[in-house]
């Protein structure tokens, strides 16, 4: 990823609950378990701790995977992805020195678990303004479900 051999970062969010995950009845394709984690709460906040903070990954590097080269491979650029006069404007806040040990009760989805509980992250999301909204502000969402908006996107390359 830091080389740039990787464009960008993304997550299947597949929000199983701990016992939908491991129904031993399922044989789905010969596998027995539910395929997917719930990443999508702690993708960038560990890509950050362990990439960002460690020196493995710029900051800039970081943004260019997770936010301005997904806004181009999906044609919603320069919509999305950059902070420019006539992008929406979608931001994090993030707090860099904000260090948290993850437990399965902050997981904002349906998953009642997540891969990453009892790993310590440094290097927090604390504020999400979408379209100039604060949606996201200190681990509360504040949206209204269903306001999201559908961006309709360009044929890549143009």
């Amino acid at each position: 990823m830091a080389s740039g051999a990787i464009d960008t970062l993304g997550s299947d969010h597949a929000p199983w609950t701990r016992k939908q995950k491991l129904d031993r009845s399922l044989n789905v394709m010969n596998f027995t378990t539910r395929a997917g984690v719930n990443d999508l709460q702690t993708m960038l906040p560990m890509l950050y701790s362990e990439g960002v903070r460690k020196g493995r990954l710029s900051l800039e590097r970081f943004v260019e995977v997770t936010a301005t080269n997904p806004a181009k491979v999906f044609g919603l650029y320069p919509r999305k992805g950059t902070i420019a006069v006539g992008s929406d404007a979608d931001l994090v806040i993030w707090d860099p020195s904000e260090s948290r040990t993850h437990q399965d009760a902050h997981v904002h989805s349906k998953a009642d678990f997540s891969i990453y509980s009892g790993r310590k992250i440094k290097g927090w999301p604390i504020v999400t303004i979408r379209r100039g909204e604060i949606v996201f502000e200190n681990g509360e969402i504040s949206a209204a479900p269903g306001s999201g908006q559908l961006v309709h996107r360009n044929r890549h390359g143009t």
